[in-house]
């Protein structure tokens, strides 16, 4: 009786250990399809009559992404929030300067002096 117990437990163990495989699998599959989409509609722009900016697909990702609950909190956590700040604030100052014309103004500035 105590090797059948021991048997079984030992097939529940490998039942179990694959479960969590295939979640994890599963798990890194989503992700890495929802982050393939998001990489593509970043490159493309968008479209802007759904997105209407390239900030709302980063802003869907993070709520496809978190409140499926592929990600969980710790995840969220784990961020680097110093390099994510950098890298938002980039983006508005880009955004900025496209929209005030400014980057027109320097290029044609620069342009002359190019051979």
């Amino acid at each position: 009786a105590d090797e059948t117990a021991m048997l079984v437990s030992a097939i529940d163990d490998d039942d179990t250990k694959l479960s969590q495989a295939r979640r994890k699998f599963f798990i890194t599959s989503a992700v890495s399809i929802v982050s393939l989409g998001t990489i593509l509609l970043w490159s493309l722009g968008g479209p802007p009559y759904i997105f209407g900016d390239v900030a709302l697909v980063s802003l869907t990702y993070m709520s496809i992404l978190f409140g499926t609950g592929f990600l969980t909190d710790v995840d969220l956590n784990s961020l680097p929030w110093n390099t994510l700040c950098v890298l938002g604030g980039s983006n508005v100052l880009g955004l900025t300067v496209q929209s005030s014309h400014l980057l027109d103004y320097i290029a044609n500035g620069v342009l002359p002096y190019l051979p």
